[in-house]
């Protein structure tokens, strides 16, 4: 073993250190995993040794109990390898870095640039010191919580790759997420995620080493050292080779069902990802919108032909072109709001006509919990019914996705909102999103209201996406000539329209529109989206997630959604 010894402001930090066979060259700091400066890391840094460059990998552990030397293979050396995760000092861990790479820049087997690579605990340090300092390249290996850490993402000033294992048991989807969205509009940071791959995938002996993965993955890290800290040596001839991308995998999961019926007809199953064809992309969705329309697909209230996927809305990255696209190019983050039905997956090939890139600005997770609602709201408050500053109208489920939305534009556009809600708790949150006057239709008498706020006037227009329950106090706060819009069914369908009472009650005029028909072409879709992105990166209309769930738990969130226990937008995270 080799030692080398790193003098801190507190004490003399340990480590071990590799040199490669030409002297002087460019460095990389090794980070450790929990597990010490350990057999798997010296191996690590011999390799990179191997490559060209002095390698050198502290104990930062030190403070805690210097020496630590243990392996992942009992769960009495886990025990040991978490409680010292958690006695860790991420700061002062952070401050004996910037040590240790002052000491490698001083060495005089050292010339050229320095980087840093780490692992688990180590992953989340290195990425730390692409924010926190000087550091020349840095590569991340399955970090965990840097989620927790995006603030300082401005503070990375030279290149940065992360290692992202899909499945990472330590690293949940809607963290990956996060991750992804805060860092992807940064030129600095290359993001490669490695689907069907759990925690550690790159240690060798590990319990989930993937030969292939790794493969991959540390040829990314060579190539990317070697463009990066090429500085003379032999690592400086290192030519950069072209790491061939795996083909998307044959197969990915979903939400299917094959009879109609309650949430539990929905099950979680394995099924094909052919290739796209022509006019198509494959798009990996990061989030998935959910809408009460889907539980009308799935209660065989809007009949599907069986077996079916479920789900009109989504959002994700672009992974495959086929033929004759090209709007859109490998890597772009995109969404959809309008089908076709089978949004419920971890991938599948769209047709590219059906997809609208995502500006800055806005994140994945919010273009899926926008774009059906938003649509929605969008023909509902600017074709259907095309609102007027001065007016006041009437919106039920003024606390649903789609309400919470048209609070806001309305308000936006000079229009006095009133909306419905079934509680307190829901009144507070539509009031907070643009409504001047909210009724509980559980304790209060709708029409009386409505006739109160209005004077008598009542209101031109009823934006009505609840439908059995609400449709006669619907009728009776309409003005003479006003409209009727009847857009959704939460509480079920509508009777056969009596168009006579439709004449006695004052002329009255009644639709029922629906997204698809608006958004029927391709130009109409993106026109309406436009508008959508536009009032949304004003700031006059916030989008607020209040509920996340697993994807693969939509039989949790469709119970939640009909037992109305849920408020706003929800996103399923795959």
């Amino acid at each position: 073993m080799s030692k080398i010894s790193f003098k801190t402001p507190d004490g003399v930090m340990g480590g071990y250190v590799a040199l490669p066979k030409t002297l002087p060259a460019p460095a990389i700091l090794v980070i450790q995993e929990i597990f010490g400066v350990n057999k798997v890391m010296r191996d690590l840094c011999d390799a990179y040794a191997a490559q060209g460059y002095v390698a050198a990998c502290p104990d930062l552990f030190w403070r805690i109990e210097p020496g630590i030397d243990i392996t992942d293979k009992t769960k009495a050396e886990w025990d040991k390898a978490f409680s010292l995760f958690g006695a860790f000092d991420v700061d002062k861990g952070i401050e004996d870095l910037k040590v240790a790479l002052a000491h490698l820049r001083g060495m005089k087997e050292v010339k050229g640039k320095v980087g840093t690579v780490g692992y688990c605990l180590g992953g989340k340090l290195a990425y730390l010191m692409a924010t926190r300092s000087g550091v020349d390249a840095s590569v991340s290996y399955y970090g965990v919580q840097l989620d927790q850490f995006l603030g300082e993402a401005k503070g990375i000033g030279h290149p940065l790759m992360l290692h992202i294992a899909a499945k990472d048991q330590f690293v949940p989807p809607e963290a990956q997420a996060k991750v992804k969205a805060g860092l992807r509009d940064n030129p600095l940071v290359t993001v490669h995620v490695y689907e069907g791959q759990d925690h550690a995938f790159a240690r060798v002996g590990g319990e989930h080493f993937d030969q292939a993965a790794a493969a991959l993955a540390n040829g990314r890290t060579r190539d990317f050292f070697a463009q990066h800290l090429s500085a003379g040596g032999k690592a400086a001839a290192a030519k950069p080779r072209t790491v061939k991308m795996p083909k998307p995998a044959a197969k990915t999961h979903a939400i299917r069902f094959e009879k109609t019926g309650g949430p539990e007809v929905m099950q979680w199953v394995e099924v094909e990802l052919p290739d796209p064809g022509k006019g198509e992309v494959l798009v990996r969705h990061t989030a998935v919108g959910l809408n009460y329309i889907d539980t009308y697909h799935r209660s065989g209230l809007y009949p599907l032909p069986l077996p079916s996927g479920i789900g009109l809305e989504a959002a994700g990255v672009v992974e495959k072109v086929g033929k004759g696209v090209t709007a859109l190019k490998v890597g772009d983050h995109v969404a959809y709001g309008t089908g076709p039905i089978g949004a419920y997956s971890e991938a599948r090939v769209m047709p590219a006509e059906k997809l609208v890139k995502i500006p800055k600005g806005v994140s994945d997770e919010t273009a899926a919990a926008m774009m059906l609602k938003g649509l929605t709201a969008q023909y509902l408050l600017r074709q259907t019914y095309r609102v007027k500053k001065g007016e006041t109208v009437l919106f039920h489920a003024a606390a649903g996705g789609v309400g919470l939305i048209a609070g806001q534009w309305l308000k936006a556009l000079g229009v006095t909102a009133i909306g419905t809600v079934g509680s307190e708790e829901k009144a507070k949150l539509a009031r907070k999103h643009g409504y001047k006057h909210v009724i509980n239709y559980k304790t209060e008498d709708v029409v009386a209201r409505v006739k109160q706020i209005t004077k008598g006037a009542m209101v031109p227009v009823v934006y009505d996406g609840v439908g059995k329950d609400t449709w006669e106090r619907s009728i009776d706060c309409l003005a003479p000539l006003g409209m009727m819009v009847t857009f959704g069914n939460a509480s079920g369908p509508i009777a056969p329209v009596n168009m006579g009472q439709m004449s006695a009650k004052g002329s009255l005029f009644v639709t029922r529109p629906t997204l698809m028909t608006y958004a029927r072409t391709p130009a109409l879709m993106q026109a309406m989206a436009k508008d959508l992105f536009k009032v949304v990166a004003s700031g006059a209309v916030k989008i607020k997630i209040d509920q996340t769930y697993r994807l693969k738990d939509a039989v949790k969130a469709h119970q939640d959604l009909e037992g109305r226990k849920t408020t706003g937008s929800t996103v399923l995270l795959p």
